[in-house]
């Protein structure tokens, strides 16, 4: 494809830059080419940040300096095969950060009920929720409602689901069932006796479980160089949102701790719902025609010579 063999052109550029010290700056038209370093991860970065001061539109390249060269004539390779995965994970990273800016918005929704707790605990209570929400993993409560005769169709050990043998199914293999139709339950002895005696009273069984889930924080760097390589939108610089991701994580633990001020955390986490949201609605070089170019209006004395030689 043309994107593909651009690409390769501001590769090989790339390779003797790198062999004689000189600054890189591709045109715009390799752009969504470059994103492809976010998506094979083995790319690597050979030389330095490039010093030629460049434009927003010719950014993506010169700033990270020279890429090594197997690495990345492999993955343009694939590009230019198969474009279809790459455009699958850049839809897949715009969700990811959308879902990022949506888990946060939410955390602001519950701000003013942190505000109300007395003393130290509300600055706990925030804490430990945007704990939840930016860390690694978080956990959902669930409530699973199945009907009077119906199976539940999971594989137990303990509390914790370890199989799920039919679909469409609400379970998913590591949800720890905590109750069974209001009563607690603490192993798998007690769990069995509370389905067996719903199922003997033909009654619904309504399971209260909670559910560990990977946040949208945990690849959100590679999702923002996805989006961040195939949009032609000015966005701030993606180490510049990470600074922040990596700030407020910080925060979390110190106000887990009780240290720190709601007031000061609340603008903060407002600023990067901002930033991500941009990412997010980012229209994709493919969305977004190159700009024709301008072209000298006639005024009848250019390019006219017959009064020349007449």
């Amino acid at each position: 494809s043309l994107a593909a063999a651009a690409a390769l052109a501001a590769v090989s550029r790339a390779l003797v830059a790198s062999f004689v010290g000189a600054p890189v700056a591709p045109p715009q038209a390799q752009r969504g080419a470059a994103g492809l370093r976010a998506w094979a991860p083995r790319v690597e970065e050979v030389a330095g940040s490039g010093s030629q001061e460049v434009s927003d539109d010719r950014r993506s390249l010169s700033r990270r300096g020279a890429i090594s060269a197997v690495p990345a004539l492999a993955a343009l390779w694939v590009l230019s095969s198969n474009p279809q995965p790459a455009v699958a994970l850049i839809a897949m990273g715009r969700e990811e950060v959308a879902a990022a800016a949506e888990a946060l918005k939410g955390l602001l929704g519950r701000w003013n009920e942190f505000e109300k707790i007395p003393g130290d605990a509300g600055i706990i209570a925030a804490g430990t929720a945007l704990e939840n929400v930016m860390g690694s993993t978080s956990q959902l409560d669930v409530v699973i409602e199945v009907p009077a005769g119906e199976a539940l169709g999971i594989d137990i050990d303990g509390r914790t689901v370890m199989k799920v043998n039919k679909k469409p199914s609400r379970f998913k293999a590591g949800d720890t069932i905590n109750e069974i139709n209001g009563k607690e339950t603490l192993n798998s002895g007690e769990i069995k006796k509370a389905i067996q005696k719903a199922q003997e009273a033909n009654e619904p069984i309504k399971i209260a479980a909670t559910r560990v889930l990977q946040t949208a924080f945990v690849t959100i760097s590679r999702s923002l160089q996805l989006l961040y390589e195939d949009t032609r939108a000015n966005l701030p610089e993606v180490d510049d949102v990470m600074n922040r991701v990596t700030g407020l994580k910080a925060k979390a633990g110190l106000m887990a701790d009780a240290i720190g001020e709601l007031s000061d955390i609340k603008p903060r986490i407002a600023s990067l719902v901002v930033d991500l949201e941009a990412y997010a609605v980012a229209p994709s070089l493919s969305e977004t025609p190159r700009a024709a170019p301008k072209v000298a209006a006639d005024d009848g004395k250019s390019g006219d010579l017959d009064g020349l030689f007449g």
